[in-house]
């Protein structure tokens, strides 16, 4: 038996209450999705967790490490090692997010529009340009990790992300009202 029930409104001036075929936007719980559609890949042996996330995303073949501040500019050192897919999976590879985070790799990825990238190539392009937080595997901090894996997914799968995840993931648990 299960329980439910519903409370609140679907409108700013409250007339509309919620019922159960009231839709919601679900933001960052995309995030556990997106991770599903790479782990279906993962057992399907596409790849391995100890892969170079480069093996899919060779733009990254560059990335540095903050270091620091210095006058005119920033201190960046060589990753110890290339992020792989387990580090990208569990938001250790080192990556920032434009959150609101005050810290240089943060600030960057607001400063450059990471959210404005056009696709999912010019995305990775943008991201590869910026510092790593610190070395891949040290920390954990929430990032543009799940944005980068959905971008695997394409890149392996050879669909969009929204279409794998309907093939793959919403059509087959009925999830009709789930979507990208």
């Amino acid at each position: 038996r299960v329980a439910s029930g519903f409370h609140g409104a679907r409108t700013m001036d409250g007339a509309d209450p919620v019922d159960e075929k009231t839709v919601y936007r679900i933001y960052s719980m995309t995030k556990p999705v997106t991770a599903v559609g790479l782990l279906m890949l993962y057992e399907e042996g596409k790849f391995s967790l100890d892969d170079p996330i480069t093996d899919f995303l060779p733009e990254m073949g560059k990335l540095v490490v903050f270091d620091g501040l210095k006058a005119g500019g920033i201190r960046t050192k060589p990753p110890g090692h290339t992020p792989t897919m387990r580090e990208l999976l569990l938001h250790t590879a080192g990556f920032g997010y434009g959150d609101g985070q005050q810290d240089y790799v943060s600030q960057q990825y607001i400063s450059r529009q990471i959210d404005a990238a056009s696709s999912s190539d010019e995305l990775v392009t943008k991201v590869a340009a910026i510092p790593l937080k610190y070395q891949p595997g040290e920390a954990w901090s929430y990032s543009i990790a799940s944005d980068l894996q959905g971008v695997i997914i394409e890149r392996i799968s050879g669909q969009s992300l929204d279409q794998f995840l309907e093939a793959r993931i919403f059509a087959p648990l009925k999830m009709t009202d789930t979507g990208f």
